[in-house]
């Protein structure tokens, strides 16, 4: 064997040996494997990336009963009621999807159904004993390196800190409201009142602070993301209810575009990710700085793939029309189909965050690929592609 691949096995080996004590040890371990998956510090081989990736959303989760039990206790205790009127999940939610849609280091979610209104949400569920293990496991590093490596106690100390922040989820749902409010704000997020989108932005945030601009946005970076809105009301210490946004992971979606990619190229994906790193290790030997295409050269690309999409289904169309007995019939082929403007989403990306560490000063602090979703849009908000961006809840407001 060559010796990259010697390394290779190795790394396999070890990385799912590692992934096998995470899921054992769990706590502030989990978040350690999410770092590796998520390759902080550019210090962890693609192997490890992958293998840990699991830890992001995809940990192993508690049965139903527990998770009633949970939210049933927090939503009797956050409603006040009178001890005689106990509150059962049913008096709440009409739906409550007993599978999560995700599982991480502190909790999961449930896909669920507001009774009343019909409204689509998510639950997310601490679980009851993940803030002991997290203390214990980063007093228990703190002890070590009191002993062995004193110069990182400050800096474990300080994420003992900031990891006890995240064990309240009404300080969540308080951080994801107010996030919310400053991309409206800034017209980076649309909230439609009434009809008109554009109302909320510019007349009645500008009335919520008159310090802050209001649609200050250029106009490329208007409503290009989502955020969910938190209802407070049923938010408590271990249960943080917020809306629904459909969508997938941002690593799934760049996925699942780049297979488009290479079946239109006439590729496996296998042979066009070969072709893709033979072309950078031979840049990197010639010390070339290789530069894909910019935003507005993938719109060009994009309306052009869809003007060929669009002839090909009305050659279908008329197939269908006047050739269904002698032809088999013809798909149509939809617009999800049409490559993501990667440059674009970049750019958007970089955008949201600078805005709201450069201006707001209350950003996202953990934007690994798991916080971020790439959601279905409709024509008209999507332009050239077909998601828009989501800072989830678990992405945490840091003032």
């Amino acid at each position: 064997q060559a010796p990259q691949e010697e390394w290779d096995a190795l790394d396999k080996y070890a990385s799912t040996v590692g992934l096998d004590k995470i899921l054992d040890l769990r706590g502030f371990y989990i978040k350690a494997g999410q770092m590796a998956a998520s390759n902080i510090g550019n210090a962890f081989p693609k192997i490890w990336q992958n293998t840990m990736s699991v830890l992001q959303d995809d940990c192993p989760y508690k049965s139903f009963e527990e998770v009633r039990a949970i939210v049933e206790a927090d939503l009797n205790l956050n409603l006040k009621l009178k001890a005689e009127k106990k509150v059962k999940l049913e008096d709440v939610f009409v739906e409550f999807e007993r599978r999560p849609i995700g599982a991480a280091s502190i909790g999961q979610v449930h896909r669920a159904k507001l009774r009343g209104t019909n409204e689509s949400v998510v639950v997310k569920v601490q679980y009851p004993e993940v803030e002991g293990l997290f203390r214990g496991d980063v007093r228990t590093m703190i002890m070590f390196c009191k002993v062995a490596q004193p110069v990182h106690v400050p800096a474990l100390e300080e994420i003992e800190v900031q990891f006890m922040t995240e064990f309240d989820y009404r300080k969540e749902a308080l951080q994801l409201q107010t996030v919310r409010e400053n991309m409206v704000r800034a017209g980076l997020c649309f909230v439609n009142d009434n009809g008109n989108a554009d109302t909320v932005c510019c007349n009645k945030e500008r009335a919520f602070n008159k310090s802050k601009s209001c649609c200050s946005a250029p106009s490329q970076f208007m409503g290009v993301c989502e955020v969910p809105r938190p209802y407070m009301d049923l938010c408590s210490k271990n249960v943080l209810v917020m809306e629904y946004l459909d969508g997938q992971k941002l690593a799934d979606g760049l996925q699942q575009d780049l297979e488009r990619h290479a079946i239109r190229n006439g590729q496996t994906l296998e042979d066009f990710r070969a072709d893709q790193e033979q072309k950078d290790r031979e840049a990197r030997v010639a010390k070339i700085e290789l530069m894909g295409p910019s935003a507005q050269e993938m719109d060009h690309y994009i309306a052009l793939l869809d003007g060929q999409r669009r002839l090909k289904n009305l050659k279908a169309m008329l197939n269908n029309l006047f050739s269904w007995r002698r032809r088999p019939r013809e798909e149509y082929e939809g617009k999800h189909t049409l490559p993501l403007n990667h440059a674009r989403l970049v750019d958007e990306l970089l955008y949201i965050h600078g805005h709201q560490i450069l201006v707001d000063g209350y950003f996202n602090g953990d934007p690994h690929p798991g916080n971020i979703l790439l959601l279905n849009g409709d024509d008209k908000r999507a332009k050239s592609f077909s998601w828009l961006f989501n800072l989830l809840s678990g992405c945490s407001g840091s003032p």
